[in-house]
């Protein structure tokens, strides 16, 4: 088995992910979903670790993520966990992995998991459109190939379905077909002596060999798919507009691959002349992405997508002339523009969760060796297919990989002369590009009444602000996402200052933040910030969730149900920055464009309301949050443990027990200032007050095991750490906003206060707030 090893010092967790050169195109033509299932149940558990020792309840309950995916040529298995945590978290990745059971019980019961899951893909509009460009595909035709499964490929010969995951597994799950990847802020030496241990805590030492290696092997390599399909096609799907151009290239180093990070890094910039900026513009799209749909050494398939508001399809080759004019104006950026984006890449991965890093460095994706030119000419060379998205019920209906699609041919090519291709901007730019928008000077006179904004006390030269609702309120859907629309092209301003910006939800709280390195253009990017301010009151973007996971937009919703909403909202901002007179002019801009505010209004008591949201098709979902009556650190810090305790047994009843679904949780969460128990459902078979009942229910099936704990047994209350300058100020933020509360989220609970608090919980279940969609 290959091992690699990487010591990061400034990681939050420690890291692991075991990558099997195997996936959905090595499974037999006879079981199609073979390796998604086998996928499932290895989180089953091994030989030494059964039950509630295996790696999901065990990791759950210290507080860690953990996650696996299935591809066409690989599968990964990934989790982090804190690093005292690494050798025993491991050992249980090596023994679920390398001794399963396979046990018919647990074939049973995930079958129906899966045909559940293959139910919400087949109305999840980004799996409909990879099916459908596939159908194009030629060869080989294990990409035409229906690869998630459901009850109808798998059910039935249970033995003969055994034996066949037997065999898989004995065939593909081999050391030499294992590559592990450890990554962790600690020693080479420490990382070695943990693995060590893992092996020893796993029944492994000395009976599996290991390479210890710099750079991860390669597989075999894969043939190239070829399209024998280059039609432009329209998906007939509801939301918003997606203009998609499929490539299929040849990358036996997989080279190509590791610039995807850094041709994302290009495409996602919106500053003046970029290429959102021309789309926008051009009426194109309001966002550009790249992403891998299939990689292995050999081939790269990917799919640059923009999406746009619901409407009519475009005249087929408009996007993929202005895309080829944009590249090939990419393959002249000079050794300074390639650095620039490079660091802009390495920014985006340093900004996921350390489970996410690891898993894009066994993908190869980390874009640590990208090389634009060569993916830019690649790209350039090759002939792409097309298709758009429109919301309509017209067209014919396929079967493409198993999902049924509604498609037609797309609009003819147009006979207008095009517009001339627009000159791109890129970064970074010595000359003020053409396109740049004049701002009105700056003035060095104060607020007149007083700042109204918080001044951060962290020292340091680094300069940055937060802005948020006030406490109870809120952003509608439609002004978040008109807020992040207008703001798009300051975020990129700011990260070519070289800093951070974003507009996005932290804990259910619409947040506006930015960091720089230094306040030199911090006065300036305010001054931009407050020229793109939208009018929230007139916001005409409308919120589109209907391409969302249905749970996923039960979470968005929810902190509207439990925090006012009004067309223009007050916000509280926090500043830093050392310099009194830059605090005084950004104050001053800030409440010359925004409405601020520092009072605090006490949030009022919840109502314990049930919102339903009736839907006759597709699967039911339902959130279950029993909120907190206090914000005192010790009653937070026993929550979040009480949250780590329970998710393990929640899921090993609804999930394991009674299949209720595919969507399984039960946490310590945070909604629009509110803090509590948050369990959260989605189930393709039972209704939304079935999940009611079983919700109510879970907190008295759990009451023995929670009186039953003794001081000592039970876990240290972990947060979530992070090393972002800009989460410390948000949490300063918060915490004058609270009144000076400083959660201690690292302080150790009584078994009493846990006891205490359950019992608190469980007589407020009649008094949960409930969000349900479905029947």
């Amino acid at each position: 088995m290959a091992v690699q090893l990487q010591s990061v010092a400034d990681l939050s967790a420690s890291a692991v992910c075991l990558r099997v050169d195997a996936g959905s195109h090595h499974e037999p033509a006879r079981w199609p979903g073979l390796a998604h299932l086998l996928e499932h149940l290895l989180f089953q558990g091994g030989m030494r670790f059964p039950g509630a020792q295996r790696l999901m309840p065990w990791v759950a309950a210290r507080h860690g993520r953990v996650n696996a995916t299935t591809e066409a040529c690989r599968t990964l298995y990934y989790f982090d966990v804190r690093s005292d945590e690494l050798s025993a978290g491991l050992a249980r990745l090596l023994d679920m992995a390398l001794s399963p059971e396979f046990s018919a019980d647990a074939i049973r019961r995930e079958i129906p998991v899966i045909d559940a899951e293959y139910g919400m893909l087949s109305r999840h509009t980004p799996t409909l459109i990879n099916a459908l460009l596939a159908t194009g595909i030629g060869q080989p035709p294990a990409f035409r190939r229906f690869v998630a499964g459901n009850r109808q490929s798998l059910d039935g010969d249970l033995p003969a379905l055994r034996q066949a995951l037997l065999t898989f597994h004995q065939q593909y799950y081999s050391p030499g077909n294992l590559c592990l990847i450890i990554r962790a802020p600690l020693s080479l030496t420490d990382l070695s002596a943990a693995l060590t241990e893992a092996l020893s805590q796993a029944g492994l030492s000395g009976l599996l060999p290991l390479n210890a290696c710099r750079t991860l092997p390669f597989p075999a390599r894969a043939p190239v798919p070829v399209n024998e399909r280059q039609i432009p096609v329209v998906l007939h799907v509801a939301g918003e507009g997606q203009h998609c151009l499929s490539y299929l290239l040849a990358d036996p180093q997989s080279r190509l691959l590791a610039a995807v990070p850094l041709l994302q890094a290009l495409l996602s910039d919106a500053a003046p002349g970029s290429f959102i900026d021309a789309g926008r513009r051009l009426g194109l799209c309001h966002h550009s992405a790249a992403e891998v749909v299939s990689a292995a050494p050999g081939y790269l398939w990917l799919l640059i997508r923009l999406t746009r508001p619901a409407g009519p399809p475009h005249p087929a080759g408009d996007l993929n002339r202005l895309f080829r004019h944009w590249l090939a104006q990419v393959c002249c950026l000079s050794p300074q523009q390639q650095a620039h984006y490079v660091r802009l890449a390495r920014q985006d991965f340093l900004r996921l969760s350390p489970m996410e890093q690891v898993r894009k460095v066994a993908s190869g994706e980390a874009g640590d060796t990208a090389d634009i030119t060569a993916l830019a000419e690649a790209l350039l060379s090759t002939s792409p297919c097309e298709l758009q998205t429109e919301p309509s019920e017209g067209g014919q209906v396929t079967t493409a990989r198993g999902f049924l699609c509604r498609w037609s041919p797309a609009p003819e090519i147009s006979d207008v002369s095009p517009e001339p291709a627009p000159d791109f901007v890129f970064y970074p730019q010595t000359v003020r590009p053409a396109q740049a928008r004049s701002l009105p000077e700056a003035s060095l006179q104060g607020p007149a009444d007083g700042p109204l904004c918080y001044r951060s006390e962290i020292p340091g030269a680094e300069a940055g602000i937060i802005l948020r609702p006030v406490r109870g309120m809120t952003l509608t859907g439609a002004q978040l996402s008109q807020l992040r629309y207008r703001l798009h092209p300051w975020i990129s301003r700011v990260r070519h200052a070289g800093g951070e910006a974003s507009v996005a939800l932290y804990q259910g709280v619409p947040q506006v933040r930015m960091m720089l390195p230094a306040a030199g253009e911090a006065a300036e990017l305010i001054r931009l910030l407050c020229s793109l301010w939208p009018d929230l009151s007139a916001s005409v973007m409308a919120e589109d969730t209907t391409q969302e996971i249905l749970i996923r937009r039960l979470l968005a919703e929810f902190p509207q149900r439990l925090a006012v909403t009004q067309p223009t909202p007050v916000w509280s901002c926090i500043v830093r920055c050392q310099d009194d007179a830059l605090f005084s002019l950004i104050s001053h801009f800030l409440q010359q464009t925004l409405l601020l505010q520092q009072e605090q209004s006490i949030l009022p008591p919840l109502k314990g309301e049930a919102h339903h949201l009736p839907e006759r098709d597709g699967d039911n979902a339902l959130l279950f949050f029993l909120p907190l009556d206090s914000e005192l650190p010790a009653e937070l810090a026993a929550a979040r443990q009480l949250g780590a305790i329970y998710q393990p047994a929640f899921y090993q009843w609804l999930r394991e027990e009674l299949s209720a679904g595919y969507v399984v949780s039960c946490r310590f969460e945070s909604f629009a200032d509110r803090q509590g128990i948050l369990c959260a459902l989605q189930s393709p078979r039972y209704d939304c007050a079935q999940l009611a009942a079983w919700c109510r229910q879970f907190f008295g099936r759990v009451r023995e095991q929670i009186m039953q704990m003794t001081e000592g047994g039970g876990l240290r209350a972990e947060a979530p750490a992070s090393v972002l300058p800009a989460d410390a100020m948000a949490s300063e933020l918060q915490s004058q906003m609270a009144g000076g509360h400083r959660p201690a989220l690292h302080d150790r609970v009584s078994v009493r206060q846990l006891q205490q608090l359950h019992q608190w919980l469980e007589d407020a279940v009649a008094r949960a707030e409930i969000l349900s969609c479905g029947r």
